[in-house]
Formats: structure tokens, sequence, C-alpha cells
């Protein structure tokens, strides 16, 4: 007998919804306990399932589970609010990997860490790693955690249990983490992302497969180049190390076995939690796409439909905006801004997280999470739970009377003029844009457009009284 992963001891079960619990069985019937009360199920192909409820977070309690033969228990579980940590490499970031203290969490929390499942290979999948349980967030165990994740529990003070499912890979377009379906049936998404991606592949799947292989060594051996070097060199910044030692192999060889083909990570790690119940996702993403953001919010238009289909539920999304990076123009980490804050003006049940004052100039990858982190759980304190806390000031209104654009926010900002970028009937120009109190005012005749927040990167910022900076945006006239 078997229980499917990832019900495994030390879980935390999401309230007020639904959870087929289920496993496999060679017997006929099986009975599944949980505390008193008892349920029984039938075996049909040898798969059974029962459907759970709890309508109340708490616990510890356990489950047993029996047929015939044997009894397996699952105990130390909770019910509470379940978390998907999603996205791309500042998501993956662990703790050890970045500026961190000693650990200091309060409350109740769980996470599980989904295996980077890339592609399977007779019967196998690959790369090899075992699925662990739910492990218990303490100090020996928090050090591998995605740091955003970690700092969002530190800073949630959460009177419910929590779970966080830990589900991220680097380096990933948001295309891989949605279904081929969707792909395919979206003459757009398909000649952008699936055809953009197989037009030159134009080598045997064999031929692929050793491609990744050399690549992979390749990677692996300049990884523990790059981590000798790093502990001899302390005091060295990410950038001044790669420098030194030279930047990351890149990219991987194209194919089926390559992880950024689109789709690949939705059919092998996704797919993999998706009968477990959540209560809303934490998005971190877009750096990868940055290379290409015409797209960008048709595809994560996309996703979030995908996803709150295959969930069946309006699911929340808290999206963390991309930080100031020096993109070289290359990286167009201004523009996924701009459309991160057009998604949450769009989509309902998106909620934005700004992330300005949180990057760093020659490093994609911030050391310091912790800032991100507490502005993502006052964020979701804030919408999710329904509670004050200290957000962003959202843009609410603005009207332009041919001279004089006046922007409206809920709440104050601090007195601060800046130049932005503007366009008017005669072109593209830079002008100046003042907070006062609730407001930001520009004086500008025949104004098309203006943004704030679509470079780069850049230092100076609106930010309303609590020192939070507010989103970047666009307004086209």
């Amino acid at each position: 007998m078997n229980i499917d992963w990832p019900f495994t001891s030390h879980m935390v079960l999401q309230r007020n919804q639904t959870i087929h619990f289920s496993g496999s069985s060679n017997y006929s019937h099986i009975k599944v306990q949980v505390d008193e009360d008892i349920y029984a199920a039938t075996v049909v192909d040898k798969k059974w399932c029962v459907d759970l409820y709890f309508e109340h977070s708490g616990g510890p309690f356990s489950i047993i589970v029996s047929d015939e033969e044997e009894t397996i228990l699952l105990e130390d579980l909770y019910v509470g609010d379940v978390f998907l940590a999603g996205g791309q490499s500042n998501m993956e970031f662990k703790v050890k990997e970045g500026l961190h203290g000693v650990f200091d969490c309060d409350g109740i929390v769980r996470y599980l860490h989904v295996p980077q499942y890339v592609y399977e290979k007779e019967g196998k999948l690959y790369p090899e790693e075992d699925r662990k349980n739910w492990q218990v967030l303490d100090a020996k165990s928090y050090l591998d955690l995605s740091a955003g994740a970690y700092y969002f529990c530190q800073n949630l003070h959460s009177d419910v249990p929590i779970g966080i499912i830990d589900l991220n890979k680097g380096g990933t377009s948001a295309s891989c983490w949605l279904s081929k379906d969707v792909l395919e049936n979206d003459p757009i998404l398909k000649e952008t992302y699936i055809d953009g991606y197989y037009n030159d592949v134009h080598s045997t799947l064999e031929e692929q497969y050793q491609a990744t292989c050399n690549y992979n060594k390749k990677l692996y051996g300049y990884l523990e180049m790059f981590n000798n070097y790093k502990k001899q060199h302390p005091e060295m910044t990410i950038g001044e190390m790669k420098e030194k030692v030279g930047h990351t192999p890149w990219p991987p060889a194209k194919g089926h076995f390559d992880f950024r083909r689109p789709s690949g990570l939705y059919e092998y790690m996704l797919k993999s939690v998706l009968h477990y119940p959540i209560s809303a996702v934490l998005w971190y993403q877009g750096e990868e796409d940055s290379l290409k953001p015409q797209h960008y919010e048709h595809l994560m238009e996309a996703m979030i439909d995908c996803w709150r289909k295959v969930y069946g539920r309006e699911l929340p999304f808290f999206i963390l905006q991309l930080p100031e990076y020096d993109g070289m123009n290359i990286w167009h980490f201004g523009s996924i801004r701009i459309i991160q804050w057009q998604l949450s003006q769009n989509e309902d049940h998106v909620y934005l997280v700004p992330l300005l004052g949180c990057g760093e100039k020659d490093n994609v990858h911030p050391v310091d999470k912790s800032v991100a982190g507490y502005r993502l759980a006052e964020s979701v304190k804030h919408e999710y739970y329904h509670k004050s806390g200290s957000v962003f000031p959202k843009l609410e209104s603005y009207d332009y009377d041919g001279h004089t654009l006046t922007i409206t926010f809920d709440q104050s900002l601090k007195d601060t003029t800046l130049q932005v970028n503007a366009k008017t009937l005669k072109g593209t120009i830079k002008v100046d844009l003042t907070a006062r109190k609730k407001q930001l005012i520009c004086t500008q005749d025949d104004l098309v457009s203006i943004a704030y927040g679509d470079e780069d990167y850049f230092t100076e910022y609106f930010v309303g009284i609590n020192g939070i900076p507010i989103s970047p945006f666009m307004i086209t006239i």
C-alpha cells in the first residue's frame, strides 16, 4: 500500500478546500482514520481516494491508513494555509546563498521542496532527486528554503499554521510553467514560445541528450570552481568574482532534455502537486522573459488563467515586481515592471509587490531577500487576510486638462520631484513629476503618455509615508 506524494508526515493541509487524499493498494478496500473520524474507500484499479475537508485550522493530528495487509501512519499534521512559492532563480535563491542571520520565525511553518525534474528517460525522472517529506521549518532546515519564502513566513506572524510549496527553477520563462495545450492553441504564444524555441532544433533525441550531458558536466565544473573561489574570497561581490572566474556557462543545449523548453516544468514539476490544494501563489519571475518582453503580458494572462482552471478556483497571485538591475540593454527589467503593474490593474485577485530598492546594479540575484519577504508578507496580510499592513501606495485615478496631469494615490507620498520619461505630440522627452500629499503632478502640454520606473536601473523613487516605494506605472492619455 502507498499514499500518494506529497501527502507525508509534517504536512500542512489547506483549510476550507476539498482534499482528494489518495494512494494505491492491492486490496479491495482501505480505511482512513483522521483522529476519531473514520473514512472507507473502495480500491479501483489499485487506486483509492478519500475526500477530506477541514473547516478550521489547527493541529497536530495524525492520519492512519490501513488495508488488509499493512498500516501507514502520517503524524505531526496541521490544517492551515498553504502558499506556492513559484518562479525562477530569485525565488529559488536559498537562505544560505544570501545575507542572513540566525533562525527567527515564530508560528508553525512547514515546507515542501518539489524536485526539479526536467524530463523522463526509460521510465525514470531526471535529474535524479528523491521526493522528500514535508520539512519542519526550524534552525536546522531554514537555510535550504527559498529566502523569499522564509522572510515571508518570518514577517507574516500567522496565527494559523503555514505551508510552503517550494516550486521554482532558475532561468525559466513563464512558458515553461504553462501547459502545452494552452501554448499550442494560442497562435501568438505558439509562434513566440513553441516555434520560437524549436525552429532551430534539428538534432536527433540522442544528439540532444548528449549535448545536455556535455552542458551539465561543464556547468557543474564551473559551479564547483566558483564556490571554491567564493570561499577563498568572501569579501568579493558576485560581479567581482565573475570578472575573475568568468560567467556561468549559458545557454544550455536546446531540445527535449532542456529545462527551458516550453511546458516542460509544467509537466514534470507543477503537475506533481496540482492535486494538493493551496491558498495563493507567490510568484517571483520575469527576468528570463525580459529578454523579449513584447508578449509577456499575454503569456502571464494565459498562465494565470491556466493555473486557475486546473486548480478549479480563482486563485490569488501575489507578483513580486522585478527590482532595479542594469540590464545592459539586453535584459529589459523596466518593461517587465510596467507589464507586471498592468497585470495587477487588469486581472482580478492579482496583487503586486514592488521591490524597488531591493536590487543590485550588477547582480541579477540580490543577496538580501529580507525586504522582499517583508513586503510580500505585508501584502498578503492586507489583501488575503484583510488586515491592516504597510503596503505600497496604489494609483487610484488620473486627470489631464491638456496642461497639468494629476495622478491620485490612496495614501500620502513623501515630497519628491523626479524626472521621468514622457511622450508628447512632438516626441519623447524628460519631464518633472512632483509628489505632493496624495498626488503626483506634471505640468506639460500635449502629453501622450508618461512612465515612471520603466528604466532598468535607477536609484531615486517615489515612496509612501511608510517608506515603501510606489510601483512603476505607465499612463496613456
